[in-house]
Formats: structure tokens, C-alpha cells, sequence
């Protein structure tokens, strides 16, 4: 939870009391003067429980957010330009990579190819696990070139269950002004975590031939 969201929610609760005191009677708001006037050690106590409930919550907030955000050691290691698949699809590349642990259930690991402006994203797909070594492997999709020297980005990510649901639907969604393109994502959802990342440049077709 953020500061901003916290004390929007002290503000609300506060407000919310405030409202409630003024809609009582004198005598029902008796207890709470009775109260007011404890000794101060009744205070100190009350202000410490309210205080390590704070902490409390704020610290899982932090630990459940850093959770969210791991990595799992997903690095790309190796990206080769793949000749033979790019003489009917163009610039497909092969990749291989290393892993600590594999995402668990619903929080798959897909390669993403990107535009260097970061404005634009095309899923292309999970990785393969390769058994018995940690290593994985996948395939990466680029488009024609169109200047020489031209960059895009392939990015390996850690993806959570809503977005690899849109994912899949990108893949079956095509750019109807466009044939044969996909449609791409202006941004990454928030359950989007970027693992690694490469540049790479697009090869032109005479370079291939």
C-alpha cells in the first residue's frame, strides 16, 4: 500500500468518525470524554497498539509487494537469427536462457518483442522448459525491416494470469489495415514483470539471401 493511498484511508476513517460523533446525543458521546480524560498510560498504551498494527500492515504491504515483483532468475543468454524460419516469416530468432526457479501456476514466463520507444509490445509466446538443467528455450518474432540498422527490443517476462489470458488473444488478433501483422499493446499490464531484456537488430532480406 502507498503513503498516498495510506492517508487517504486516515483521512476517510477520520472524517467517518467525526461525522458519526456529530449525529450523537451529548450523553451517548459521555463515554468518550470519559475516556478522553484517562490517565496517560491508558493513552501511550492505546497509541502503541495502533502504532504496531500500522507497522504490522505496513511492512506485509512491502513484503507482499516485493513478492509480486520477482525475477525467479529468468536471464536470456543466447539469441541467434534463425535462417530457415525467416525465409517464409521475417527476422525469427531462436533464444536460450537460464532460470533459479520457474514461475509457479499462473505466472507463466513469455518472450515479448518490443519497440526500442518502449510504445509498443507483440507477445510471442512461452518459453519451453528444457528439464534437468535450469535452461530454457523459445522463439521471437520481429517484422520486416525497414532501414538498415534497424533495433527492436526482446523481452523475457514474468506474466500473471489476466495478462496471459490477453496474450493469448493477441496472438489470434491480427491488424485488419495490415495482413498478416498482429496488433500491438501500447503498454504492459501491471502484472507484467520485465526478468531480462536484449536488443537486437532486424536483418534485411539481402543479408539472408
Amino acid at each position: 500500500m502507498r503513503w498516498r493511498d495510506l492517508t487517504m484511508l486516515f483521512a476517510t476513517v477520520a472524517g467517518a468518525t467525526f461525522a458519526g460523533l456529530a449525529l450523537l446525543r451529548v450523553d451517548e458521546v459521555k463515554p468518550l470524554l470519559d475516556f478522553l480524560n484517562a490517565p496517560v498510560h491508558l493513552w501511550l498504551t492505546v497509541l502503541s497498539v495502533v502504532a504496531a498494527v500500522w507497522v504490522a500492515l505496513r511492512f506485509a504491504a512491502v513484503g507482499i509487494q516485493a513478492t509480486d515483483r520477482q525475477t525467479y532468475g529468468l536471464k536470456i543468454l543466447n539469441c541467434k537469427f534463425d535462417v530457415i524460419a525467416s525465409a517464409t516469416r521475417a527476422n525469427q530468432f531462436e533464444l536460450d536462457g537460464s532460470y533459479d526457479a520457474m514461475p509457479p501456476d499462473g505466472k507463466g514466463a513469455w518472450l515479448i518483442s518490443a519497440s526500442l520507444d518502449g510504445q509498443r509490445f507483440w507477445p510471442q509466446g512461452k518459453i519451453g522448459v528444457v528439464q534437468g538443467n535450469n535452461t530454457w528455450h523459445g522463439r521471437c518474432g520481429l517484422g520486416q525491416t525497414h532501414r538498415d540498422g534497424e533495433q527492436m527490443k526482446i523481452i523475457l517476462a514474468r506474466v500473471g494470469q489476466s495478462s496471459e489470458i490477453l496474450f493469448n488473444y493477441c496472438l489470434r488478433t491480427y491488424d485488419s489495415l495490415n495482413l498478416g501483422h498482429r496488433l500491438p499493446l501500447s503498454i504492459l499490464p501491471p502484472d507484467v514483470v520485465v526478468c531480462d531484456s536484449k536488443e537486437i537488430a532486424k536483418v534485411s532480406p539481402r543479408e539472408v539471401g
